[in-house]
């Protein structure tokens, strides 16, 4: 027998985006609204709180304050390995999607921009040492979405127009 099942094509990701981001703003409120009786109740001592005149509560990130960070020169990650390797002679480049991919896993590991900036390190991995050990054999490092999750995806382009995966 054949079933037919309801969905919808094309705006069913604009519902989950809308779902997230209402997720979000409750969990900043939630956020915002611990005292120090809640962190007496969560077990750090009320000695160690009574040391401390102001308690500052972070809200986590949302997946659109990681992309901001990335993509901010001051805060980007991926702007300190730009100016490092281009010291190098050698060029970073990503797709489209990567940040957006980085930041949705940094987003699930719930450490915020320490999240995003072990997601781009991982994707770099040993890179520096390489480029290091062969000074202008490398033009380009290319970073694909997928390097977020495989880092042996990044590619590596040499100056004679060869490519090669860090994964061989």
């Amino acid at each position: 027998e054949v079933t037919k099942k309801k969905g919808s094509l094309g705006f069913a990701m604009n519902q989950h985006v809308e779902k997230q981001a209402n997720q979000d703003e409750i969990l900043k409120e939630k956020y915002m609204s611990i005292s120090t009786q809640d962190l007496e109740d969560y077990g750090i001592s009320s000695q160690l709180i009574g040391r401390f005149e102001t308690v500052i509560i972070f809200p986590p990130h949302t997946v659109n304050e990681l992309i901001e960070l990335e993509t901010n020169k001051s805060t980007s990650n991926l702007q300190c390995e730009i100016e490092y390797f281009g010291k190098n002679g050698v060029e970073v480049v990503w797709e489209e999607d990567f940040i957006e991919e980085a930041a949705k896993e940094a987003y699930k590991l719930k450490t915020g921009g320490r999240a995003l900036s072990n997601i781009i390190s991982n994707c770099l991995g040993n890179l520096a040492s390489e480029i290091k050990k062969n000074p202008g054999l490398y033009k380009i490092i290319y970073l694909p979405k997928e390097a977020v999750k495989d880092p042996n995806s990044v590619k590596l382009l040499k100056n004679d127009g060869s490519i090669v995966s860090v994964g061989d």
